[in-house]
């Protein structure tokens, strides 16, 4: 027990790592585990310690060294498997995707007349739309839209000259009609870019997945959540025939369909993507079982019209 102080001695000699009035417990650095005790510069017998100078195989303490994670040894010389370095952090989930699971499982296949007696996402983003019910009331945009929007995801871009209805077009997370031009002025300015949102190279985790027909209008929209296979991506949508759900989409145009996606980011989350989470693996068929999500009596078609 050299170098040690003597039980109930709590006095301060310069040589302690930690003060007489500290003395962490087990595992400690340079710690004794005994709250009597204040441990010397490389003495921790019975107890395990960082540069440890009780076990002879340990180098000697010595402040010009750079400390270490973890102890190498326990107190009767067991070598232990410790991390050199901190654990690397858990992979990201978009905060919006917590969103858009809890809408759907707790819906759980409702059509569009049940959840707008509850929810009506066409009205809580803006849209000009007043209801999600019928043919004519598309509201797949809507929904991302409210997803995001609830996760505090900037949404609108109000001195464009269609803010209001982009926010229920699915083609608005791609482009927009730009600011209005004066009064006598040229005409109206082309679609540009929308500056809320990046274009991905490839699908990832809570991506805005954009349906898109053959001459690149995007006319359906969801967020990327599995791939169950090459070339294909699960996407959980709304208005996916009408109702909340999860339906498997071709990534690239296939021989049977010329519709293929394009993946959107919000700009401002943007340098989160490399953390996120990969892409599952499930199926759309067991990501509707295990969300409880009934898709008896399914529309033909994603229900944009």
């Amino acid at each position: 027990m050299a170098n040690t102080t003597p039980p109930g001695v709590l006095r301060f000699t310069g040589l302690e790592l930690c003060t007489p009035a500290r003395t962490p417990g087990c595992l400690g650095i340079n710690d004794q585990a005994d709250p009597r005790l204040c441990t010397r510069l490389g003495d921790t017998p019975g107890c395990t310690g960082l540069f440890d100078g009780a076990d002879a195989t340990l180098p000697w303490w010595n402040p010009a060294r750079t400390h270490g994670l973890g102890p190498t040894r326990a107190s009767d010389g067991t070598p232990l498997a410790l991390p050199a370095s901190a654990p690397p952090p858990l992979p990201a989930r978009p905060p919006w995707m917590a969103i858009a699971e809890q809408e759907a499982r707790k819906f759980k296949g409702a059509t569009e007349a049940v959840i707008e007696k509850t929810t009506n996402y066409a009205t809580a983003v803006g849209t000009g739309q007043k209801t999600l019910v019928g043919d004519t009331h598309p509201w797949c945009a809507a929904f991302v839209n409210w997803c995001l929007q609830t996760a505090g995801v900037p949404i609108d871009n109000p001195g464009f000259a269609d803010h209001v209805a982009a926010k229920g077009r699915a083609h608005g997370f791609y482009e927009v009609k730009g600011p209005p031009v004066a009064r006598g002025g040229d005409k109206g300015l082309p679609m540009v870019r929308n500056p809320l949102f990046v274009q991905l190279d490839a699908p990832v985790f809570g991506a805005i997945a954009m349906v898109t027909s053959r001459d690149g209008h995007g006319h359906h929209v969801g967020f990327a959540y599995s791939q169950p296979h090459a070339g294909y991506v699960v996407l959980l949508a709304g208005n996916e025939s009408d109702r909340i759900m999860f339906k498997e989409d071709n990534i690239a145009p296939v021989q049977d369909s010329t519709e293929h996606l394009l993946f959107f980011y919000p700009a401002g989350f943007l340098s989160t993507v490399s953390k996120l989470m990969p892409l599952g693996q499930q199926t759309a068929v067991d990501l509707n079982k295990s969300f409880g999500i009934s898709t008896s009596k399914l529309k033909t078609g994603n229900g944009t019209r």
